[in-house]
């Protein structure tokens, strides 16, 4: 393929991302509007008022739409504070634990407290250490803790994952706490770059961020059990929103090219690898080399550099270099396996796009049928619009908090949405455009008045399967 032709193929990928809803201004609005949304929602749940919830992973940055993947929600406890000298807290804390990094693995640190802490509501406990007598807050008896809130809960690593509820979304949900280190940040902001990315005035933004710690482990320390993550969520959101429109369709194209190729292979290859994978790539591209006729070389240069982690065996954390984000997770067979696709994606060359069923036809309509692709690009606009002002619906939103009390069950909020029309005439409205869009004859669905409860439950439940569907 000459350059003219692979320049001409990339600029046809570039207007089938936007095509598909994965503009940068389109990612903004969708990780604005849908943090906004599942806020105002769970804030009319009984959470205490020192939690605060924070969106994090694809759902969090926008790259990920709604019923396409799980949602990710930090609970951070926001009167605790994590820090490397106790005199470096300053506010009304209810606690105040010592960072200590002696004896873990990188990016993994011990959490040391002057008196034990049995706090039932938090789900924190701490645990002395018979080597040094002193307490530590254990990650063990903290995740046990949190699992019996609700024993359906799956537990996966520091995530407890809600397997669907009324709206049929999934959530992994993840303690954390507050945590200060300006060892890691000075760090990251003193490391030498040679182009514009991430800019000077974001990387000294970041050097001023809130860290978070997760109650994990080492798989591998003898001391994981009071070992807890060290997390930059909201540090690597701000990166993602500093990309541009090339950079962010690359980041996209991996992570479909890593859930459809790379996951099957070794589940353990997780979308957050990618991130850390792109993020070092961005850093090392010159700006005038990211354009929407290079997407397609700049994609296949960052599977040269997965390649060589492959080889390594070692993938270093953006924020923390010194931390494998293999280590722990994959062992060499899986190493091999998947260096061995990523060489075949890298002989297929461009071709590579083609094995991806829906880019490739998203690519073939943008290029013959260019009218119809922008028609299906507004198709797809309004439906997500509609699903966002769903959630932001005051009767659904005042059915949410009724059903999550206790105060009625999903049917009968269902039903008692569909008779009430001042409060549910919009909603209504909504979901019957969002019916017709999805192809459902919701007529057909509710005409059975005689069997009305059965209707309120298979509507949603049609409704939903569409979704998935349309925006996976």
């Amino acid at each position: 393929m000459d350059e003219s032709t692979r320049r001409r193929f990339s600029r046809v990928l570039y207007d089938a991302l936007n095509q598909q809803g994965y503009s940068a201004g389109r990612i903004k609005y969708r990780s604005e509007t849908f943090s906004r949304s599942f806020k105002h929602i769970l804030s009319k749940s009984p959470i205490n008022g020192h939690i605060k919830c924070i969106f994090a992973g694809s759902f969090g940055e926008g790259i990920s739409k709604l019923y396409s993947s799980d949602v990710d929600v930090m609970d951070v406890n926001s009167d605790i504070i994590c820090v490397d000298e106790r005199s470096d807290a300053h506010g009304p804390y209810s606690l105040v634990l010592q960072n200590e990094y002696t004896h873990t693995f990188p990016g993994y640190v011990r959490l040391r407290t002057d008196r034990p802490v049995r706090n039932h509501q938090r789900g924190l406990f701490s645990q002395r250490c018979i080597h040094t007598g002193n307490h530590y807050l254990s990650s063990l008896i903290t995740m046990q803790a949190l699992q019996q809130w609700d024993p359906s809960d799956v537990i996966n690593g520091p995530a407890r994952t809600n397997t669907g509820d009324v709206f049929n979304i999934h959530m992994d949900i993840v303690l954390a706490l507050p945590f200060v280190s300006l060892n890691v940040l000075e760090k990251w902001m003193g490391r030498e770059r040679h182009h514009e990315w991430p800019p000077r005035a974001l990387r000294r933004k970041i050097s001023t961020m809130l860290g978070y710690v997760v109650p994990v482990g080492h798989k591998f320390s003898q001391n994981k059990d009071i070992e807890w993550r060290i997390s930059y969520t909201t540090a690597e959101k701000k990166l993602v929103r500093s990309m541009n429109d090339v950079q962010v369709k690359m980041y996209v194209v991996l992570k479909f090219v890593q859930r459809d190729r790379l996951k099957p292979i070794c589940q353990n290859f997780t979308s957050y690898m990618v991130k850390n994978l792109v993020f070092w790539v961005l850093e090392i591209t010159p700006m005038r080399d990211l354009t929407p006729e290079t997407l397609v070389d700049r994609t296949l240069t960052a599977f040269g550099h997965l390649k060589q982690f492959l080889e390594n065996k070692f993938l270093p954390c953006y924020m923390i270099p010194e931390r494998n984000l293999f280590d722990g997770r994959m062992n060499e067979r899986d190493c091999v396996s998947l260096l061995r696709e990523v060489d075949k994606i890298i002989d297929e060359g461009y071709g590579f796009l083609l094995k991806h069923h829906r880019l490739s036809l998203s690519m073939q309509l943008t290029f013959s049928y260019p009218d119809i692709a922008r028609g299906y690009e507004q198709w797809l606009v309004e439906i997500e619009d509609i699903v966002i002002m769903l959630f932001f619906n005051e009767a659904l939103t005042d059915l949410v908090e009724k059903v999550i009390t206790g105060q009625i069950d999903f049917v009968e909020g269902i039903l008692q949405l569909l008779v009430n029309i001042e409060g549910g005439q919009a909603f209504i409205a909504l979901l019957i455009r969002l019916s017709q869009l999805l192809g459902l004859d919701i007529g057909s669905i509710l005409k059975n008045l005689a069997n009305i409860e059965q209707s309120a439950l298979e509507l949603p439940s049609l409704i939903f399967n569409r979704l998935t569907d349309a925006l996976s």
